[in-house]
């Protein structure tokens, strides 16, 4: 007896039986994962073989694309445009790859390995730390977030611009005055500068007033009015107003810095994990040029 023959129950039977067999249910998943990927990425199936197929998947990220940068939805005649420019944009690339034209190219070969290493980093979910994990770091690594040594200051300018040839002896003057009590804002010299300055460390002072003074006002040890400090502005008479030791900060005043720190080693250190991986699997020979003598046995491999 032919199927066509069979009795309808029976023939419904055999349907259910097949339905419900996995081998099936394997197969129409397979097709509707095939089905989905050929939407959104069929048009890179082509590549290489001279054909551009433009998938709806691809139509609409490129229309999400321009919205993301106009704020708005493109119109139809912009998205003709805008699939027609992806059309020209995709001839070219196919036809640079068939030319070999990314082969020696610097900045596409590095381009490419930066998004391998992007790819690298998120192969594994970086799960987020926990206060004791940051605790852990930041004692570890106490050069990482240590805070140096600071000097709070106030100073009197001798301008060289204002003051000339009379510049020392008028620091000088300044000197004896502020000793004898004079008041240090009816004396000073106008600058952009602040009169005060907060504690800050050497390299700070050195940024406002240069390496000589800073390096010199971090030596000093005396009280009261000193100087005169040479700058690019003048002659400065200085008093120090407060000194901070070196120290490593609480957790709770620097922990987004300390989470920041442990997240970007993590990913460094699985970018490098995952390189090495990759290294393990190619036999790289370098031939160096006559005379030239690597530095180590790993560069001569």
């Amino acid at each position: 007896m032919t199927d066509e023959t069979k009795p309808e129950p029976q023939r419904r039977s055999v349907f259910a039986a097949v339905l419900s067999e996995p081998l099936t249910h394997f197969l129409l998943i397979g097709a509707v994962i095939f089905a989905g990927h050929l939407a959104l990425h069929g048009d890179e199936e082509f590549r290489g073989s001279g054909v551009v197929v433009v998938s709806e998947g691809r139509i609409n990220q490129i229309a999400e694309g321009y919205k993301l940068i106009a704020g708005r939805p493109p119109t139809p005649p912009e998205l003709e445009g805008l699939v027609a420019d992806f059309i020209d944009e995709e001839i070219a690339y196919q036809e640079a790859i068939a030319l070999g034209l990314d082969a020696d190219d610097t900045v596409v070969r590095r381009r490419m390995r930066q998004k391998l290493e992007y790819l690298a980093e998120d192969m594994e979910a970086i799960s987020e730390p926990t206060e004791a994990e940051l605790e852990d770091w930041l004692r570890t690594h106490p050069d990482r977030f240590s805070l140096s040594d600071r000097i709070a200051f106030e100073h009197v300018l001798a301008s060289r611009d204002r003051r000339g040839g009379s510049m020392a002896a008028d620091a000088a003057d300044m000197l004896t005055k502020l000793k004898e009590g004079a008041d240090p804002r009816q004396i000073t010299d106008p600058s952009l500068l602040p009169q005060a300055i907060p504690p800050t460390s050497l390299d700070g002072v050195a940024t406002l007033f240069g390496r000589p003074f800073a390096n010199r006002l971090f030596a000093e040890r005396a009280d009261g009015w000193i100087g005169p400090l040479e700058s690019a502005f003048g002659l400065h008479i200085i008093r120090i107003t407060g000194r901070e030791s070196a120290r490593l900060p609480p957790l709770s005043d620097i922990r987004d810095q300390v989470r920041t720190d442990w997240i970007d080693t993590r990913r460094k250190d699985q970018r490098e994990a995952y390189q090495n991986r990759v290294k393990d699997r190619y036999k790289v020979s370098i031939d160096w040029p006559e005379g030239f003598t690597p530095s180590s046995d790993d560069a001569g491999q």
